[in-house]
């Protein structure tokens, strides 16, 4: 009796810890979105106030948020603004004609021993002439097979902004 009340208590330890964690890591990446956003709103006082902005991060499996993509219709070009770690925030302007290719893909990422979670995990690549590529990557909780809440809510999201980007180089 006493193995199966310390395998109890065990696992509701560890249980809390790994929610915890996973708390924290939301917190923290909803402030660097906040940085980013307030970034934007420093160095380009000329946007909309609530204009569409994609916050996305640049490598896979990596939990902050590091990229955002804003496209100035009104100035005709593409920003990217980078917050990545241990460098100050900056940002790139790309002209709408330098944009020469947007390329999506996504995989089902499997994580854990028992049980396994899976998630659905989108990338947009896009390049410009200069042969410069960056990549805005969203995932989401799903099934074996990507569908679900989760992946619906990352196709949602990226779905506009890959019709829009494809508007833009024709």
């Amino acid at each position: 009796m006493e193995i199966l009340t310390v395998g109890i208590i065990t696992f509701v330890v560890v249980f809390v810890l790994i929610m915890g964690a996973w708390s924290i890591s939301l917190l923290i990446n909803k402030r660097k979105a906040g940085v980013l956003k307030n970034y934007i709103k420093k160095q380009f006082p000329d946007l909309p106030e609530n204009g569409p902005i994609l916050i996305a991060k640049q490598k896979s499996k990596k939990v902050m948020a590091d990229i955002a993509l804003i496209v100035n219709e009104i100035k005709k070009e593409l920003i990217l603004v980078f917050a990545d770690k241990g460098k100050e925030i900056n940002h790139k302007i790309f002209p709408f004609k330098d944009l020469s290719d947007v390329k999506p893909s996504d995989t089902i990422l499997e994580r854990g021993i028992f049980p396994k979670t899976y998630s659905y995990e989108k990338t947009m690549m896009i390049k410009f002439k200069d042969g410069s590529a960056y990549s805005f990557i969203l995932e989401g909780i799903s099934d074996r097979y990507g569908e679900g809440r989760g992946s619906d809510l990352v196709r949602n999201i990226f779905d506009p902004w890959e019709e829009k980007l494809n508007e833009i180089i024709k």
